[in-house]
């Protein structure tokens, strides 16, 4: 595995102009107009293993895993808030972010990954520009047609990982999002997104 940073404007580029779709899961938390985005986890080239579309919503949580176009995640990369990221059928607000992003190389079928890849990937982790302000509220977790939680850390790792033992869950990431890049919407070394088959949906992209 290796580390690069990556400027956000060239992330935010590369986005904006791809062609691929975006497998998302994000968790968004109860703000004073509708809901903030919290962290958003995106696989950009492939589809991951058992995919289903899927919305919890409670009353100061919401989870929602679905497919958009990759470019609509060009808004996790402004440095200013206030954008609104529609994810399915939640719209969130975006927190600021802030640069440099950060890319890790991973090879096929990495160990200790929950749902390896066939494929090499890379994963590229955005920051938010103010953690301080950031929090989830701790809160028995009960809303129509989904599962309840005792706590928002279990229905995390069950929303996310498929992991429904309400021992030792931990919280979500601190990041405000973390991209993975599978070949098909792989980053190069210079950060650039770049396909081998002209781009299209069913390309593959390499990562040098």
């Amino acid at each position: 595995m290796n580390a690069r940073s990556i400027d956000l404007d060239t992330l935010r580029r590369d986005l904006e102009t791809s062609e691929q779709d975006a497998y998302v899961r994000a968790m968004a938390v109860r703000a004073d107009t509708g809901w903030g985005l919290y962290h958003c986890w995106a696989l950009i080239g492939a589809e991951p293993p058992q995919w289903s579309e899927a919305l919890w919503k409670y009353q100061d949580h919401a989870f929602v895993a679905c497919r958009v176009p990759a470019a609509v995640l060009a808004g996790l990369c402004s440095p200013e808030a206030g954008s609104t990221l529609t994810l399915g059928p939640l719209a969130v607000s975006v927190p600021a972010a802030i640069g440099p992003a950060h890319k890790n190389r991973h090879p096929s079928y990495a160990r200790h990954e929950r749902a390896p890849l066939p494929v090499p990937a890379a994963d590229v982790t955005i920051s938010p520009a103010d953690r301080g302000s950031r929090n989830v509220p701790q809160t028995i977790l009960v809303g129509e047609g989904v599962p309840s939680f005792p706590e928002p850390n279990s229905a995390w790792r069950a929303f996310f990982e498929g992991d429904y033992s309400l021992i030792g869950a931990q919280g979500p990431p601190d990041d405000l999002a973390r991209l993975r890049f599978a070949e098909g919407g792989a980053l190069s070394s210079t950060g650039e997104m770049r396909a081998t088959d002209g781009g299209s949906k069913a390309g593959h992209c390499v990562i040098s």
